[in-house]
C-alpha cells in the first residue's frame, strides 16, 4: 500500500478514493475548510441515504458545517451498507434540532395494489421514519406473486404468459418486461428467442448483439 501511494505522489496522480478523500482530509484544517465553504451557497445531495461516512463528512463541509446543506434521500432504499453507508448516520439527520425535515409521502408511480404491498413489507424495518405513503394512481390490476425455483424457471413462466395473453388478443407492444440490472435479462432474452417472440430492448444493448456474443 504503501509503495501504491508513493508511486502515485511521485506521478501526481490521485486514484478514486483520492478524490473524495484527501479533500476532506485536507478540509479538517479550520482555515481551509472555511476558505473552501465560503464558496458555496448551497450544497444539494441526492440519494443521501447511500452517503459514506466521508462523503457526509465532505458534504457537511462544504456546506460551513451543515448550515447550507439540501439532502434528498430515502431510508428505506439504502443498499450500500457496504460501502459505508450508515442507516443510524441517517436517522441522525431526521432527529437533529437544527434541519428541517419535509416528507415526500404521496407516490405517483406505482398503483395503489403495488403501495399496498410494499407498506406492510417495508414498515417491518425498525429504524425507519415515521413517513406513510400514499398511492396517487388508482388500484389498477392486482400484483401476480410468483417463486420460481431459478432464473430459468422464471424467464419461462414470464414468456409462457406473454405467449399465452398475446394469443388471447394483447397487442405485444402492450406488454414490457422491466428488470433491475441488464445483466438479468439475458436469460429471458433467450426464452423469447426460443419461442420466437419478437421484442425489443430499450435504452440497452439485446443481449445478442454484443460483439463478443454475435462472435
Amino acid at each position: 500500500f504503501r509503495g501504491y501511494q508513493e508511486a502515485l505522489r511521485r506521478m501526481d496522480l490521485l486514484d478514486f478514493d483520492d478524490v473524495m478523500a484527501l479533500p476532506v482530509f485536507a478540509m479538517r484544517d479550520e482555515s481551509i475548510g472555511a476558505r473552501v465553504s465560503a464558496q458555496f451557497e448551497l450544497v444539494v445531495v441526492d440519494e443521501f441515504q447511500d452517503c459514506s461516512a466521508l462523503q457526509f463528512e465532505m458534504a457537511e463541509q462544504l456546506s460551513s458545517g451543515g448550515k447550507n446543506l439540501y439532502l434528498v434521500g430515502d431510508e428505506d432504499q439504502l443498499i450500500y451498507g457496504w460501502r459505508d453507508a450508515s442507516l443510524q448516520k441517517v436517522m441522525d439527520f431526521y432527529d437533529h434540532p437544527d434541519y428541517n425535515v419535509c416528507y415526500l409521502e404521496e407516490n405517483y408511480r406505482s398503483n395503489a395494489h403495488i403501495i399496498n404491498l410494499a407498506v406492510p413489507v417495508i414498515t417491518q424495518n425498525k429504524m425507519r421514519s415515521q413517513k406513510v405513503m400514499k398511492a396517487i394512481k388508482p388500484e389498477g390490476k392486482k400484483v401476480i406473486h410468483i417463486q420460481p425455483y431459478d432464473t430459468d424457471q422464471e424467464a419461462e413462466y414470464i414468456v409462457g404468459k406473454i405467449k399465452r395473453i398475446i394469443k388471447k388478443g394483447t397487442i405485444p407492444s402492450e406488454i414490457a418486461i422491466i428488470y433491475r440490472t441488464n445483466s438479468y435479462s439475458t436469460r429471458i432474452e433467450a426464452e423469447l428467442v426460443k419461442r420466437r417472440i419478437d421484442y425489443d430492448v430499450v435504452k440497452a444493448y439485446n443481449f445478442f448483439e454484443y460483439r463478443e456474443i454475435k462472435n
